[in-house]
């Protein structure tokens, strides 16, 4: 094995720097939004930024498509027009984040605390938001069209009106098709 290891050694080396490169997310994206807490437009897909303490960042139009926020503190945070598709938001706090028209299609906010959120014009598509905490959350043409919110607190009916509903799963568990 030994032998094959030397005669493969640069073929090993180049894998391993292609594996190290894998990732969509830029380090130096990275930095400035940990150093300035801003990093509009930068590319933080699959990034781990899990139990990140960032209340009040900047992340317009950027893109966390698959990135990985468990246990985040991310209240205040402006994520207008963001891209967090199939991202990990669970547990995170997003007390009074901005959310309008970003991309939550299929992302996880289960137990993530949303109180005061505004997630106007966001697509929520297949996103599992069970067991959120939903207190005052600005839905107004919102998309949560096969959207899990199954044990959902204190979400406000009203406010949940004026949200897309279709194959929604309401917090009570009952099915909601009233905007098929």
């Amino acid at each position: 094995m030994s032998s094959w290891l030397a005669k493969s050694g640069g073929a090993l080396a180049l894998l391993e720097m292609c594996l190290l490169d894998a990732h969509a997310f830029d380090q130096n994206s990275i930095a400035l939004l940990k150093t300035n807490k801003s990093c509009p437009d930068c590319d933080l897909s699959e990034a781990l930024l899990e139990n990140v303490y960032l209340p009040g960042a900047i992340l317009t139009n950027a893109n966390l498509t698959d990135a990985h926020l468990k246990g985040a503190n991310l209240g205040f945070v402006n994520f207008k027009g963001a891209r967090l598709t199939g991202a990990d938001l669970s547990g995170v706090v997003l007390t009074n984040a901005l959310f309008s028209d970003a991309d939550l299609s299929n992302a996880n906010l289960s137990n993530a605390s949303l109180h005061g959120a505004d997630l106007t014009g966001a697509n929520l598509t297949g996103a599992n938001l069970r067991e959120a905490h939903l207190e005052f959350v600005k839905f107004k043409g919102a998309n949560l069209n096969k959207a899990d919110l199954t044990g959902g607190m204190n979400a406000d009916a009203t406010l949940l009106a004026e949200a897309k509903l279709c194959a929604t799963i309401m917090p009570d568990g009952h099915k909601d098709n009233s905007g098929c």
